[in-house]
C-alpha cells in the first residue's frame, strides 16, 4: 500500500471547499478548448488539435475527464496532465484508479489491462504510484474560466443544489445544502440526463441567468446535447475501439469532441472515417 499522506489529504478535502474547484483567469491571448472523454483516444485528440490549429502557446485545452481507461492509449492520455496547456477535472474513472493506488486490496481500477504493464513490475508499479497518486488528488471537481458573459465551467458528469437553483457564485464557494454529495455528484451522477432521456424535459436546476455554461460528459451522447446550462460533449470516443464481436454494431457510433468555446462550435472526429465534422454548439432544450 502508497500512503503518502493522500488518505489524510482526500479526507480533509471533503470538509475544504477550495479544494473542490479551480479557477482560472479568462484567456486574453489566445483561445479555450474543451474536450469530452478521452479514454485512451489520443491519437484522435491530437488530429483534432492539428485541424483547429492549436497553438500550445497561447492556446488552452480543459477536459471533462475520464481520460483513461476504455480506449487504446491510457498511458499517453494521462501524460497529458502533465502538459502547461492541458487542464482536467475528476473523472470517476480517475477517481477509481485514484482509490485503487491508495487502497490496492480494496479497490480495483475500472479497467485493469493498461495497467497490468506497469503493476507487473513492482519497482515501476511504486514509481507509477508515487509520481500519479498526488496529481490526481489535486483534480478538481470544477474547473471554472473567465468571468461575466465569456465565462464557462467544466465538471466531469453533472452539478446542482438539492435545495435551490444553482448559481456560479455557490459553485466557487462550494456553497451546496449537502457538499460532499455534491462533490460525489460532479463524479457519476446521471440524474439530469436520465430524465431528459425518459421525459423530454427536465426540472429547471440552475439559475437561467446567474449560472454560466457548463460542459461535462460521463453520460454518453450521440452528437453533443445542451440541456439547460449543461452541454453534454462525450460522443463516446471508445466505442469503435470495442471487441471485435460488437464491432459492427459500434463501427460507426462514437466519436471524440472538442469545443472552440469563443466560437461555439465543437469538432467531432471518428476514429474509422477519420473525417472530422464541424457543427455549431447545440441550442438550449430546456
Amino acid at each position: 500500500m502508497f500512503n503518502f499522506g493522500i488518505k489524510e489529504k482526500i479526507k480533509k478535502m471533503m470538509g475544504i471547499k477550495s479544494s473542490f474547484v479551480k479557477v482560472y483567469e479568462q484567456n486574453v491571448k489566445g483561445r479555450d478548448f474543451v474536450v469530452g472523454d478521452l479514454h485512451g483516444c489520443v491519437d484522435l485528440f491530437y488530429i483534432l488539435l492539428e485541424q483547429i490549429k492549436f497553438d500550445p502557446l497561447i492556446d488552452r485545452v480543459f477536459s471533462v475527464g475520464d481520460l483513461i481507461d476504455r480506449g487504446p492509449n491510457s498511458l499517453e492520455a494521462i501524460e497529458l496532465l502533465k502538459k502547461d496547456w492541458f487542464f482536467s477535472v475528476m473523472g470517476n474513472h480517475e477517481y477509481f484508479l485514484l482509490r485503487h493506488i491508495i487502497n490496492p486490496n480494496q479497490s480495483k481500477p475500472y479497467d485493469d489491462l493498461w495497467l497490468k504493464g506497469v503493476k507487473s513490475n513492482p519497482l515501476k508499479w511504486k514509481e507509477f504510484c508515487e509520481e500519479w497518486c498526488p496529481v490526481l488528488s489535486k483534480l478538481p471537481a470544477v474547473i471554472m474560466v473567465g468571468e461575466g458573459g465569456k465565462q464557462f465551467n467544466v465538471v466531469h458528469a453533472e452539478i446542482y443544489d438539492d435545495k435551490e437553483m444553482l448559481t456560479d457564485r455557490m459553485i466557487k464557494k462550494w456553497g451546496f445544502f449537502d457538499p460532499k454529495k455534491a462533490y460525489f455528484r460532479t463524479i457519476e451522477g446521471r440524474v439530469i440526463y436520465r430524465e431528459y432521456s425518459r421525459n423530454g424535459v427536465v426540472k429547471r436546476l440552475h439559475h437561467p441567468t446567474k449560472m454560466s455554461v457548463t460542459y461535462c460528459g460521463h453520460s454518453i451522447v450521440p452528437y453533443p446535447l445542451r440541456i439547460g446550462k449543461m452541454v453534454y460533449v462525450d460522443t463516446g470516443a471508445f466505442m469503435p475501439y470495442i471487441e471485435e464481436e460488437e464491432e459492427e454494431v459500434c463501427a460507426d457510433f462514437g466519436s471524440l469532441s472538442i469545443v472552440d468555446t469563443y466560437k461555439r462550435k465543437i469538432y467531432s472526429i471518428n476514429k474509422n472515417s477519420k473525417k472530422i465534422e464541424e457543427i455549431k454548439e447545440p441550442e438550449k432544450l430546456t
